[in-house]
């Protein structure tokens, strides 16, 4: 699939797709109950591994949802991923949230695109 802020890596045995762009933040801001115009607010008080692991998780629910897949895994599920997946595919990964500008967005053109 091509598609901006997009990859797929085999991690416990499976391959998984993550999307991480502003439908990532919005699936985080949903699941973790926290207002859209305060989500950088909410990640920038997490640590590294933290905000990896949210954002690894919800790129991952969004990527299933891209797919058609069932969501078949958890928050505690996608810690023990990074401890799994090799420093190559990380970087891969890390590359793709800058490709996806997830970081990158303004809050205020996020909600321009939302309305």
């Amino acid at each position: 699939m091509q598609l901006s802020g997009y990859i797929e890596k085999r991690i416990g045995g499976k391959v998984r797709a993550f999307k991480f762009g502003i439908g990532t933040f919005m699936r985080l801001s949903k699941g973790e109950s926290v207002e859209l115009d305060k989500i950088d607010e909410y990640i920038n008080g997490l640590n590294d591994y933290e905000r990896l692991a949210v954002m690894l998780y919800y790129a991952a629910i969004f990527g299933c949802q891209i797919n058609g897949w069932a969501v078949d895994f958890n928050k505690a599920n996608v810690e023990s991923w990074i401890d799994e997946i090799s420093d190559q595919d990380l970087t891969e990964i890390c590359n793709v949230i800058d490709q996806g500008k997830i970081f990158g967005h303004k809050l205020e053109d996020i909600k321009k695109k939302m309305n």
